[in-house]
């Protein structure tokens, strides 16, 4: 299955909920966005990366990921982040994240399974996007790889700018990697 689109088809994300996942269906939690579908165009862009895991970096890799607070420390591009609520993360944890440029942002936990896979949903006025982090499994230090799924929604009316946003997206994207997977 993995998590090639985490917003599109049969919601592999309990903690998203679309217009095809009804209240009583198994995953349904009360950690969801607003039913945005009607409001958003189909995804703008579906991209996989991927980063080779060397050695006992995968170890590494999956206690950064998972260890919010410490994000700050290897990735130069954020000033602070804030799991609510404090103490355990989980699906449906709310990131505040206070970049170093003095931006705000609030990613939520849609999929929590830190062995295997970890799930953002992220949203702002003009799109909504998800990141999807699967983790490699124990097997030869050669064919370790750190996979991230991602998709980007736009509202309608914004144009030219989904364009800039899906560059952007990358572009943050390939950059978090980088950090997250450097030794």
């Amino acid at each position: 299955a993995g998590c090639a689109a985490p917003l599109s088809g049969s919601n592999p994300y309990p903690g998203i909920r679309s217009s095809r996942w009804k209240p009583g269906n198994v995953g349904y939690t009360l950690t969801r966005f607003n039913d945005l579908m009607s409001q958003m165009t189909p995804p703008v862009h579906n991209s996989t990366l991927s980063r080779p895991l060397p050695g006992e970096s995968a170890s590494v890799c999956r206690e950064r990921l998972v260890e919010f607070r410490r994000w700050p420390s290897w990735n130069p591009g954020l000033r602070e982040v804030n799991c609510s609520p404090p103490g355990k993360a989980g699906r449906g944890s709310v990131l505040a994240i206070e970049t170093a440029s003095g931006g705000k942002l609030e990613w939520s936990v849609a999929h929590w399974e830190p062995q295997v896979k970890v799930a953002f949903t992220m949203q702002d006025r003009f799109s909504r996007c998800a990141w999807c982090f699967e983790l490699p499994a124990d097997s030869a230090p050669g064919e370790r790889r750190l996979k991230l799924a991602m998709e980007l929604q736009c509202k309608p009316g914004a144009g030219l700018l989904r364009w800039w946003l899906r560059w952007s997206l990358r572009r943050k994207a390939n950059r978090f990697l980088d950090f997250l997977c450097s030794e």
